[in-house]
Order: structure tokens, then C-alpha cells, then sequence
């Protein structure tokens, strides 16, 4: 029903609004009695890591486990014939796992729950037992083709597909969304879908694709190695929002915050779904964290030519006036809540990773041309083909006193991070997105 007829019946319409409204929660490890880690580091002390990730619908679910969960099993499904045992690289790759590890908040989008292309993982809820975490997840689409109820096909190395036979009824759920877990309880968990919509994942998709469309997914195919598949799905982008509570947060709890902004839609239209997260959090009071795959890419997201993949990458980073995403990052710094705080734009070298200087370098991992980059088609050519997508921005806790809070660092962004070798570390890469990270101490740090 929910394919074949555009006008739903009405107790099945009042069940998807249901699913498409209200979020999934479980405290469950924190009713076992797990604690936070709060790693301890020298120069920041005590901190929260928070680590945002696209996880490309858990499609390489073990490894993503492994990776959170325990370097050392990690390390076996490394090649070492490409990551020699005592390499550099290698001790790179299990470094950032360690990195993972000690990770107490981690939001994650693209989530498959009930998904043959995922082994029916219940991904939100399987990785949070692994890691002793609670966790919150909001659905933003039921999958509903035939191509993915009845026989679907799975990626293989993402790049090409092969069949994988009939769906199992039994395990079948067919949703997608993103979640937030934590090893402090989560509390007053939301999701909101958003009221702008720019593109249909329903009718758009079950429409019969125009013919240039057609010859333009498949060049992004043949030049890219990136496949484009029909994507029929009730639903759309949403927020999802959950509070955490400790003593040692400032004000005693933080609000984390996730969306999945629109990949098919232009800059404007991004712009407007982060408007509408704005006008969610003004009034919050207390530290947030605003973390997800954004999509700055410039225009959509599906790759065509190697002339326009040139103008996106170029159009990926908040440098020029004239990038059609300067509106996104600069409506994000002139933002203010109602409490007087904004998102700390700050980019100071002591407190970015490699000692880089510059907007946001101290919450996100810069180089010297721009942003590392977090996503990457499965062919790309230099940096053509590679995009800055995924951030991860954070509201400072306030001060009523100005000198004070112009100085302070404390609970502000430090030593943001793009994990791009452990990403590409196994064969065909974990996911199309690397995982970023963020550490926030909770006393005034000590840095020299």
C-alpha cells in the first residue's frame, strides 16, 4: 500500500505519521549502572568526545562495530600485505579506533533498521549494546520499492550490485534514519520533521526518470564508480534532538542535535531546513551540539562530470563569497540564542589537531587549502570527487560575565578530527562518509 497508492488510507496514514514523529528511545545501559568514560588527556584534562559518523546504513556493520568497540579485533580484518604489521599507516588506523573508543556521545546518520542490504541489523540499537550505550533513533524513511521489498540487490565494495536473493518477511522493517548514542542518559529525546521538503522521495523517485537524468547518473557511474539507484521511500528529512545530563557539564546537561539535510536540493534549500533547526534550539539554554551530514556540497549529490565536480569541490568550504554555500555558514555564525550564546566559530592553532589556523579549525580538521574532506565517490581524481559534507559545531556553555566568557575555552570545540585512514582502512572503505570527532573539556584547559 504504502508504494502502489499515493493517498494512503487513513489508519495506515496515522501509522506512518506515528513512525515519522516519534522516536525510539532505550536507557537500558544506563540502568545496568555504565558511566561515562570521560577520557583524560594532558593539556585539556577530563573531556567528552562526541564522534559524528555517516554510516552508509551500517552496510559494513562489523567493522563498524570492531571499530568502536575493540581495536585490537579491529585489527584482524586489516590486509597485511597494504598495512604492514609496526607501519606507520597501520598504527595510524588503530590509533583513530582507540580514538572511537573513548567516544561517550556518538551520532550517526543513514541507519538501517530491518534492511536485507544491512543483514537486518537493528544498526542503532546492536551497536549500542556493543558499546554499553543508550541510545535514541528516529526513522526518516520506510523503504518501500520493489526493488528493496521483493528482490533486492546488496553493494558489494560499494561499487557494483549483485542479487541477494528474496527479502525475509520475518526480519523485513525497511527503515533508514539516524541516532544518537550515549553512555549518559538520554532525556527529553524529539524528532521533528522538517516542514521544507525540496525534494519527494516518494513521488520524485516513482515518476519515470526523465532521459538526461538517466545519461547523467550513468556518467557519474562509468567516471566515478558511483551508483545512483532508484530510491522509492515514504518520508522525509527530519531533526532529532536528545538531552544529556552530568555534574560536570556546565549547567548540568547538554542538547545534541543531528539532521540529514536534503543531498538533492540546492544550497537555498539546505539553508531552510537549517533555519528550521535553528528556530528548534534558540531557546536552549544550555551547551548543544549540532552534528551531521550536512551536504555543502553546492548543488545535489549525485556526480556527472569531471568539469562540475571541480566547481562543487571549490564550492564545498566556507571561503569565497561567491560559494553557494557561504549563505549556510554564515546564517550558522550569526546565529545567536536566546541566552546570548552562538556556535564557536573560533579557529585557534593551540587547539586544532595539526596546528592549523582558521574558521572552525578547532572543531573541525582543516588543511591547508580548506577542510579535510569526509566523503568521497568510490573513484575520485585528487581532491576531485572529495567533499567536506560532515561537521560538527558546538554552543560554548555562557557566561554573565563578558570577560570571562571572551577567554573561556571551557566546554568549547577542541582538536576536531576527520578519521580517514581508519575509514579507508579495509577493502572498499567502511562507509562513503569518514567519521569525525570533537573533544570538549569539562574544566578550563590548560594549553601552551
Amino acid at each position: 500500500q504504502l508504494y502502489e497508492q499515493e493517498t494512503l488510507p487513513e489508519a495506515l496514514r496515522v501509522k506512518l505519521e506515528r513512525l515519522l514523529t516519534t522516536p525510539f528511545v532505550s536507557n537500558a545501559a544506563s540502568a545496568r549502572g555504565v558511566k561515562p568514560l570521560k577520557p583524560d588527556t594532558e593539556g585539556i584534562g577530563r573531556f567528552l568526545r562526541v564522534v559524528f559518523w555517516n554510516i552508509e546504513q551500517g552496510l559494513e556493520y562489523e567493522s563498524i562495530e570492531r571499530a568502536f568497540a575493540d581495536p585490537e579485533k579491529f585489527s584482524h580484518l586489516l590486509d597485511d600485505s597494504k598495512l604492514p604489521r609496526g607501519s606507520h599507516r597501520r598504527e595510524l588506523v588503530l590509533e583513530q579506533a582507540a580514538l572511537l573508543k573513548e567516544a561517550d556521545v556518538v551520532v550517526l546518520n543513514e541507519v538501517d533498521w530491518g534492511m536485507q542490504r544491512s543483514d537486518y541489523h537493528h544498526v542503532a540499537r546492536d551497536l549500542a549494546a556493543a558499546l554499553g550505550m543508550n541510545y535514541a533513533y528516529g526513522v526518516e524513511f520506510v523503504e518501500v520499492d520493489p526493488g528493496t521489498v521483493g528482490n533486492q540487490t546488496k553493494p558489494v565494495n560499494h561499487a557494483q550490485n549483485v542479487s541477494a536473493g528474496k527479502v525475509d518477511p520475518a526480519r523485513y522493517k525497511g527503515l533508514h534514519g539516524s541516532a544518537i548514542l550515549s553512555r549518559f542518559p538520554l532525556e527529553n529525546v524529539r524528532m521533528i520533521p522538517f516542514q521544507h521538503q525540496s525534494y519527494d522521495w516518494y513521488a520524485d523517485e516513482r515518476r519515470e526518470m526523465p532521459g538526461l537524468e538517466r545519461v547523467k547518473r550513468k556518467i557519474g557511474q562509468m567516471v566515478f564508480k558511483k551508483n545512483t539507484i532508484r530510491q522509492v521511500r515514504r518520508g522525509g528529512r527530519m531533526m532529532l534532538l536528545a538531552d544529556i545530563t552530568d555534574p560536570e557539564i556546565p549547567s548540568g546537561r547538554m542538547t545534541i542535535v543531528t539532521t540529514h539535510l536534503e543531498a538533492r536540493a540546492e544550497p537555498r534549500d539546505r539553508v531552510k531546513q537549517l533555519e528550521e533547526v535553528l528556530i528548534q534550539i534558540k531557546d536552549i539554554n544550555n551547551p548543544v551540539a549540532l552534528a551531521g551530514d550536512l551536504n555543502t556540497s553546492g548543488r545535489d549529490a549525485i556526480p556527472t562530470s569531471l568539469r562540475r565536480e571541480i566547481k562543487k569541490q571549490f564550492s564545498s568550504v566556507p571561503l569565497f563569497a561567491s560559494n553557494p554555500e557561504s549563505k549556510f555558514f554564515s546564517t550558522l555564525k550569526n546565529f545567536r540564542f536566546s541566552d546570548g550564546g552562538a556556535f564557536d566559530f573560533r579557529g585557534e592553532s593551540a587547539r586544532s589537531i595539526n596546528g592549523n589556523i582558521g574558521t572552525l579549525a578547532d572543531s573541525n580538521q582543516r588543511e591547508r587549502r580548506g577542510f579535510v574532506s569526509t566523503s568521497g565517490v568510490e573513484r575520485s581524481f585528487g581532491f576531485i570527487g572529495q567533499f567536506k559534507l560532515d561537521w560538527i559545531f558546538i554552543k560554548p556553555p555562557v557566561s554573565n560575565e563578558a570577560s570571562v566568557a571572551e577567554h573561556s575555552y571551557r566546554f568549547s570545540p577542541h582538536f576536531g578530527r576527520t578519521l580517514k585512514a581508519l575509514n579507508y582502512s579495509i577493502e572498499g572503505r567502511i562507509s562513503d562518509h569518514n567519521p569525525v570527532t570533537v573533544d570538549l573539556p569539562f574544566t578550563e584547559p590548560r594549553l601552551h
